[in-house]
Order: structure tokens, then sequence, then C-alpha cells
């Protein structure tokens, strides 16, 4: 082996940012190379810089290196990132990757879990973590060195034109694992959440997989302080193996459910029109007019107009059993509030100030504050699969609970892109699994710089209301919590259950109560007050409420009628 031993900065980034430690990184074989050595490693003959670390790979049953690939120090800058930072030969095919000391039997052995990463670091973080605290290793980790590096060129093949042409397909390394009834856990990077490109080879790199009869799942790594993307190194380095072990469980345990479902047969959910007809469907009921039961509702505005007071008062109807406003409730039902953001001291101040009646149904909260402090130092975010499923067990827990909020999407699935329908598709999934157990969920979002819920609007295909709050023409902070509610879809529902609101929350009397009116009401008070200030053009009139010139027109004309005009 030519080069030199990697430095002591090497070592001290490796384990820092990595969880790659020394005895890895020895076990592992990496070491330095000068540019010219790199160059020759990997076969360039031009005048580019090759210095950096090379990474040799192998293949299990063999001591001897497989390929190695270098990380080079000083890449070529194309578009702001760097070119070609990992290099192999050229020519070389795509391989899966192994660390050294894998046994051969671990390929056949269908008991042995797989973790399959993406990347070389990734690859040495993994072999660590295998090892870590066990006496065998836990796990069989491996590795491919690109998103869509599992396909490659396979052959040769005649093209119509005659001439031969690379073959594209799955590459061959593939076929020399068993995967039949084999637990596989994918992990790749954070971005693939947001990004369509990376999400669209893991799920070609799935389907692949169960193809081949494995039992697949995956980690969705959540976004980390301070990285463009986390990687399963990266999570490692700052959550630590403990951590990376539950998640790990978690997927390796939602393989295991999903392989004891019976095979799919569609035929069996298929019914004619008769019988169609003929079957004994239970009502859903409504808890409140707009609220169903099994449903997923939306509600959004902009920061700071009151989405979680709305909130808390529709919990405190739905556990007491007592109407809010003029919307009378069915029956009480028991809540999970889950809060992203809000700390706990405030959010039970918030509640106490508006529940006039005690609860008789179960109300429980989930709280970003509370998970951070009872949970080690986690962050409660539901983007990643694992968490979802911790809630999961929670309302298996609870059977009473029948409505959980979601207050806010931003803090409760950060590290998703907000735009991307896809990057939502995960959860919208998830949302409708609820629905279908008889949960009703609620989301609570932010407005955009548009007035619309932020984001894709994909996000609403599948919810039964969406309602919008907004702050009404001329708001005074100093009037605290006050707010129009309109509903911008709402099925199966019409007529006054669903007239846009004026909400206002008030002291009165030194108690914190509700003033509830329509909008219309409340646009021709106050239309009623500019008049008499002398505002008596509709356009004006209409800038000052923020409504049509022709609204603007009709209230004029009622003022007219009744004698104010």
């Amino acid at each position: 082996m030519s080069g030199t031993p990697l430095t002591k900065a090497d070592l001290e980034a490796f384990e820092r940012d990595s969880w790659i430690d020394p005895a890895t990184v020895q076990t592992c074989g990496l070491y330095r190379v000068s540019s010219v050595e790199g160059a020759e490693l990997i076969g360039r003959t031009d005048r580019e810089d090759y210095a950096g670390i090379a990474f040799p790979v192998y293949w299990p049953g063999n001591p001897n290196r497989r390929e190695s690939y270098i990380r080079r120090d000083h890449p070529p800058i194309e578009n702001g990132k760097p070119k070609g930072k990992y290099l192999a030969p050229p020519g070389r095919g795509n391989m899966i990757l192994f660390g050294p000391d894998e046994s051969v039997e671990a390929l056949a052995d269908t008991t042995c879990p797989i973790l399959l990463v993406e990347g070389l670091k990734k690859l040495l973080a993994a072999y660590r973590f295998a090892r870590h605290d066990s006496e065998q290793p836990r796990f069989l980790p491996c590795a491919i060195s690109g998103v869509w590096n599992w396909r490659g060129t396979t052959g040769k093949t005649m093209a119509s034109s005659g001439k031969w042409v690379n073959e594209k397909g799955v590459i061959p390394d593939f076929g020399k694992i068993a995967w039949t009834g084999r637990k596989v856990v994918v992990i790749f990077d954070s971005d693939c959440t947001t990004n369509d490109k990376v999400a669209a080879a893991r799920r070609g790199l799935i389907a692949e997989l169960k193809k081949r009869g494995a039992k697949v799942s995956v980690v969705d790594l959540p976004s980390l302080e301070g990285l463009d993307k986390t990687g399963f190194d990266d999570f490692l380095a700052q959550r630590g193996p403990e951590e990376a072990l539950e998640l790990i469980q978690a997927a390796l345990t939602s393989a295991e459910l999903a392989t004891e479902k019976p095979p799919l047969d569609l035929s069996r959910a298929l019914v004619s029109f008769s019988d169609l007809l003929a079957m004994e469907l239970p009502d859903r009921p409504r808890y409140i007019s707009w609220l169903p039961a099994a449903g997923n509702i939306m509600v959004f505005g902009p920061r700071g107009v009151g989405k979680t007071f709305f909130q808390l008062g529709v919990t405190a109807a739905l556990v007491s059993g007592k109407k809010l406003w003029d919307w009378e409730l069915t029956q009480a039902v028991g809540v999970l509030y889950i809060d992203g953001e809000m700390s706990i001291k405030e959010l039970r101040e918030r509640l106490t100030s508006i529940m006039n009646d005690p609860p008789v149904a179960p109300l429980h909260f989930l709280t970003s504050e509370l998970v951070y402090r009872r949970c080690d130092g986690r962050d409660l975010i539901l983007t990643a699969e694992a968490m979802r499923q911790e809630v999961v067990k929670i309302l298996d827990a609870h059977p009473e609970i029948k409505v959980l909020i979601l207050d806010n999407i931003s803090c409760l699935f950060s590290g998703i892109d907000e735009d991307s329908k896809q990057a939502w598709e995960p959860i919208n999934a998830w949302l409708i699994r609820l629905r279908h157990r008889g949960l009703t969920t609620v989301l609570v979002h932010h407005a955009g710089k548009s007035g619309q819920q932020r984001g894709t609007s994909g996000r609403e295909d599948s919810l039964d209301t969406v309602i919008h709050l907004s702050l009404p023409a001329g708001y005074d902070p100093r009037d605290g919590c006050h707010f129009e509610l309109n509903f911008t879809k709402c099925r199966s529902v019409q007529g006054d259950y669903v007239r846009p609101l004026d909400v206002h929350l008030q002291a009165v009397n030194g108690m914190t109560q509700w003033i509830v009116q329509p909008v219309e009401v409340s646009k021709l008070d106050r239309a009623r007050q500019l008049f008499a200030e002398g505002v008596t053009g509709p356009t004006a009139l209409a800038e000052e409420l923020g409504v049509t010139v022709g609204y603007a027109s009709k209230l004029l004309k009622k003022l007219n009628q009744e004698g104010a005009a």
C-alpha cells in the first residue's frame, strides 16, 4: 500500500463529524495519498489535484481490497458545488460496498438483517455501528456509492442500428446475496424527503429488493442543525448509537409487521353495484358540523392570527361536549393535542383561560418541550416514520382518543420541502391510515404570502374541511385575538353552519369570552362607523374594510335602507 497514515486532524474530523473512530479507520485501511499517488490509484493522467484519502472497499470472505475510492481534498467547484469529490478508476462498474472481515456466510444468512446506506463515510460509520457494544455484528452493513448506483452497466447488447451498446440494469452484485425473507433497512440522506430524484432512486431500490423477496423498511433521517442534509454518519455523530439503534429497531419492527399481513388480494375488496347498495354502512357522525369522525381537517392563517387559541377552543368544546359558539357538539370525545412550538406553561394558561367547563372525555397533550425534557433531548418531529409510529403507539394505548390535533405543520414536520407534493405524500398516507382507523386529524398550518396555505396545494386534496383564519381589515394588535373565519372547503355541509364569522376573544367582566358574529354583520357595523366618520364612497369604504367595491356598495345600500346613510 502506497501513501501515508491519516493525520491527527483527519482522525479528529472523522470521529467528530462522522462517528468513525481511529480503530475503524485502521481496520478499514484508510490512508492518505498525494496527488500523484491518487491519480495513479484511480488511473488518471490529467493535471487535476488528486490528493486526498483512499477508501478501500471489500467483499465478504475476501481479505483483499476489492477496489479503492479516493475522497479528494480539493475537488474542482462547479456551479458552487464540488465536482468529483469521490472518485473510482474509470470504467469500473458500480458495486455493493462492504467493509473488511465480513463473513461470506453472511451473504446467505437471511436471519442477519442488512443495513444499506449511501456513501463511503456512511459505510464506515455503519461498520462501526454494527459492532458497537456487541460481540457479533448486529447487521450486515453495506453501501452503494450513489443513490442510483444500485443500477449500472450489466453488459453489452446490440442496438437497432447494429452497434454494440452498454446494457443498463441492476448491478450483478445483487444476485450474489440471499434476499428472500431477509430484513433490509435502507438509510439514505435526509434530502430523500425533499429531492425528487433521490426519492425516486430509493423507491426504485426498494421495489427491486422487494421483488427479490426482501422485507424492506426505511429510516427517514431528520434534518440536523448546521447541515444542508443529514447522513447516517452525521446522525451517529450528533445523536449517538443508542438513538440510531432505536430508529433501526423501529424500522425492523415495521418490516416484520408488514410481513405478517396475508398476501395482497385486491379482489377481496371488490364489490358490485348491487352489493354496494346492500351493504350495511354505519353512519359517520359529526362531532361539530364541519368536523366529521374519521376526517382530515386543516386550519391555516398568518402568524399571530389566533390559530392556537381557536384550536384550544375546539379542544375544550370536544372534551366537554358543550357547544362552541353556535356550533352544537353531538358528543364529548377524547383528544390528543400535539404541540410543536409553544411552552407548556403558555399552553396551560391559554387553555385554562378559555375552558369554562371541565372535560368529561380524556384530554392528553404531547408537547415538544416535554419530549425534549423527558426523552433525553429529542426533538418532537413527525417527519420521520419512527416518530410517527411512536404517536401510533400512544393512540393504540388510548383508544378513547378520537381527535388528533397537530399544531403545527411547520414545526412538527420540519425538514421537508413544503412546496413538494411528493415530499408530503408519506405524511398524507399516514393521515389517511389514521382516518381509516376512525381518527379525526386537525392540521394547523401557516398561510403564505399569497394568503393561501403555505406550500403545495396538493396537501388539501384529501381533506374534508379547510378553514382560513385572517386578520380583519384595520386590525389593531391591541385587540388581541381577533380573526375572520372562512371555510374554503367543507364536504357535505352548507348553509349557516359554514358561514364566515368574525371572532374576537375578549375579557368581559374579568372573564375571557368569545365574541362571535357573522362577518356580514361585523362588516356592516364597521361600515356604519366609517360612514359616520365621513367615509361615504364605495371605493374608499372597500379599501377600509378590505372587501370588493361591489360588496361595499351593497353595504352602503343597506345603510341607506336603515337610514344611516
